[in-house]
């Protein structure tokens, strides 16, 4: 990514923990909480702070949970674009 001037910021550990706990215990079991959402948007907006211009849902049961935008900054849906790309592979 940095060849093509892209710097990738994460989220620090305890965000990650707290993500991976929404994930496994929460959307791969069909369970979708508004309380889970206020939280990934407070990883999201950290990731802000520090200078994300994109956010890149890169766990397909993300976007159970959040879609759009936060403040005005781009999500990025990686099984979306996954799947649009396969397609468009197998079209050509």
């Amino acid at each position: 990514m940095r060849k093509h001037g892209i710097n990738a910021l994460t989220p620090q550990p305890e965000d990650i923990e707290l993500v991976n706990k929404i994930i496994y215990q929460e959307l791969v079991r069909g369970i979708v909480r508004s309380e889970s959402k206020k939280q990934l948007v407070k990883v999201i907006e950290k990731l802000i702070d520090n200078g994300a211009q994109g956010i890149a849902l890169a766990c397909t049961e993300l976007p159970l949970l959040i879609t759009g935008k936060v403040n005005n900054i781009k999500l990025y849906n990686t099984a979306k674009i996954h799947a649009i790309k396969a397609l468009e592979y197998a079209t050509q």
